[in-house]
């Protein structure tokens, strides 16, 4: 008898029992709360069987449930609302997983974490539509996820500021209160989580906002300048009263460049340590003013100032970040003697990449969760962050969900075969789906494609196909090779076949779903994603052995006119996948999101189809040297290519891309 592993089974007896459907019953009180959960299951008045909510004053820990599965009968135990709606969670996954034959047994579940945290980047292109958002909640919380903080930069509409959002979108007053009610139905907090100093480029490049700046870069707010409070006064003053949380995440991150402008004299007076921190407590106290009584904000100030911890302002969480794959994380003993409380964050590793590094996110959730919890942290927060345009289709972060869920709710490290066994059987419609998703997974294990929060993948796939950095290498990243695009033809071209398979089959339309929600984030809509990075990892390793090929003919000796027009129509028939992809990528886009922030990720395709009209162009004129009896530029000395710029290495004064001050 299999007894699914996301779950805590204390007992198990080895038969099975069929469950078509339920008689309830419970209190009428209880029913009212547990109405999103309760409409899910197959409640029949008239059933055999019987569903049977009980209260449980031992079940204590909030969360908390037990739910006994027995010959025709069904038990939940709980102290509160919270538990019931937990442990009919499980029961509904479990009737979808087991097609209503399920294991006899017992599970019990207390939850790890007090605080289960989901923070979603919604601010660097890809704006989630409220109907994903609807659907993604009630999952969430079927995984006992109790938080969700969406990351804001410049996407909350402001009334005296009606630039913000403009180009790129911004929730209304009306939109986050109906996601704020929603959540709280569903047993999740919304909290509001507002940048308040670095990464506020998308405000500071709008008309009328750059002198909120502290230097010319345009990345960062300027502490100490009054303006910037006044600004802040008015985001707080007008959007904390919309969400009902009364915690508020600051972040404070990534200050690398206070002290290089407008606050340089402070910080030449007073260091750079005093004068993040004023520009902490002079936050803090605009928020609390406005209605926040806790404060969230980044652990960058514990690595770099510990001796101004003391000085944080009383109610204040610190929140321990870190992405990397570890073994072990060594920052996290300098939590334990700070007097605050303290979070840890692990991120999903779907950001600036064509897939998410799923093998990093297993070590990473897994790892980073069990030594938090040891640690003493209060909470353990999942990142999904959307670096340089928001590249990544949403549902593809929805694996790490998952996993920073099972992380959360029971912090053990665990194998990525534990995880798997754990986790696959809710992700999947049919084999061949799951032989797709493993061929992307081993397609970010080519040499040379991962360096820190980023894959080359994505980055060639834009990039110069002669003689870009991806081709070239340089002292940070190394050259991606020959076998790395073969690599990357065969997962993808893997990729493709299995998921073509599931499409003809028509498993996605056929599975059995926990509910309506599940299957709007793990049906159609997941395929076409997948097919997307399929199609987007083959295209990589196809442009970049073409490129190989291309350079090794140019190298030959005696390369003739005709072997030069048969390069221009390699590249014309790759250009015609090119569009093909980017037109799947708009539709794909479109699934989960709003039209508005797409266009900076579109002005990507765009360049990189000049840049291939540059390379037929270059190509011609070599022909045309071959015709008149010249040789041609074998050591492509002509050929400017390795001054294109893309994502992380563009420049960040070109008013356009969403780039870094930093390379």
């Amino acid at each position: 008898m299999y007894y699914l592993p996301l779950y805590n089974w204390i007992k198990k007896s080895g038969r099975s029992t069929e469950l078509p459907d339920f008689r309830l019953e419970a209190a009428d009180s209880m029913c009212r709360a547990l109405q999103p959960q309760l409409s899910c299951l197959p409640v029949v008045q008239r059933s055999s069987r019987t569903l049977r909510l009980v209260r449980c004053t031992q079940l204590q820990s909030s969360g908390a449930y037990r739910l006994e599965i027995e010959e025709d009968a069904v038990s939940v135990y709980a102290a509160g609302d919270r538990g019931f709606y937990y442990g009919l969670a499980a029961l509904k996954i479990l009737l979808a997983a087991y097609h209503a034959v399920l294991p006899q047994g017992s599970i019990e579940d207390v939850p790890d974490f007090k605080n289960r945290g989901l923070l979603l980047d919604v601010s660097r292109g890809k704006m989630p539509t409220l109907d994903y958002l609807k659907h993604l909640i009630p999952v969430l919380s079927d995984m006992k996820y109790n938080i969700l903080q969406l990351y804001c930069e410049d996407k909350l509409a402001l009334a005296r500021h009606p630039l913000l959002g403009g180009l790129t979108g911004a929730y209304t007053e009306t939109q986050i209160r109906e996601l704020d009610a929603y959540c709280k139905a569903h047993f999740i907090e919304l909290q509001p989580c507002i940048q308040t100093y670095s990464h506020m480029h998308g405000l500071l490049r709008l008309p009328g906002y750059s002198h909120l700046s502290e230097n010319a870069d345009l990345f960062s707010f300027a502490a100490g300048n009054e303006a910037v409070y006044g600004f802040l006064e008015d985001e707080f003053s007008q959007v904390l009263p919309w969400f009902t949380s009364k915690t508020l995440n600051i972040n404070m991150d990534e200050a690398y460049d206070i002290g290089t402008g407008f606050s340089k004299q402070a910080v030449e007076e007073k260091g750079r340590g005093r004068v993040l921190l004023e520009h902490i407590l002079r936050v803090a106290e605009i928020a609390r003013r406005h209605g926040a009584e806790t404060i969230q904000l980044w652990g960058d100030i514990v690595q770099k100032y510990p001796e101004l911890l003391p000085q944080l302002p009383e109610k204040t969480i610190v929140m321990e970040w870190n992405y990397n794959p570890l073994e072990k994380f060594e920052t996290l003993a300098g939590y334990q003697t700070i007097g605050r409380e303290f979070w840890a964050a692990g991120g999903v590793g779907s950001w600036n990449s064509i897939f998410p590094r799923a093998y990093n996110a297993y070590t990473n959730l897994t790892n980073l969760s069990s030594q938090a919890k040891a640690a003493g942290a209060n909470g353990f927060l999942v990142t999904d962050w959307g670096d340089y345009g928001h590249m990544q289709p949403p549902g593809l972060s929805l694996y790490g969900y998952l996993i920073g869920a099972m992380q959360a709710s029971s912090a053990k490290a665990r194998t990525g075969p534990e995880i798997e066994e754990a986790i696959w059987p809710l992700l999947f419609a049919d084999k061949s789906q799951g032989a797709g998703f493993r061929a992307l997974m081993e397609s970010n294990l080519a040499h040379h494609l991962k360096t820190d929060f980023k894959t080359m993948s994505i980055y060639y796939f834009f990039d110069d196909m002669l003689d870009g950095l991806s081709m070239r290498g340089n002292e940070r990243y190394e050259a991606l090779t020959e076998d790395t695009f073969q690599h990357l033809l065969r997962c993808g071209s893997e990729a493709c076949r299995h998921l073509a398979q599931t499409e003809s089959a028509g498993s996605v339309d056929t599975r059995r779903y926990p509910d309506k929600d599940w299957q709007a984030l793990f049906g159609e809509s997941y395929l076409r994603e997948l097919q997307l990075c399929a199609r987007m990892t083959k295209f990589t390793g196809e442009k970049g052995l073409l490129a190989c090929q291309i350079r090794k003919d140019m190298a030959r000796d005696g390369v003739s006119a005709d072997d030069i027009m048969h390069m221009i129509f390699r590249i014309h028939q790759l250009y015609d996948a090119f569009c093909l992809i980017r037109r799947m990528f708009e539709d794909v886009w479109m699934l989960r999101a709003g039209r508005k922030g797409i266009q900076t990720s579109l002005s990507l395709f765009d360049h990189a189809a000049v840049q291939m009209a540059h390379t037929v162009r270059w190509l011609a004129l070599q022909r045309e040297a071959v015709l008149r009896g010249e040789k041609a530029d074998v050591t492509f000395q002509s050929y400017n290519g390795r001054h294109y710029e893309v994502l992380w290495t563009a420049d960040f004064r070109n008013m356009w891309d969403r780039a870094y001050p930093w390379k």
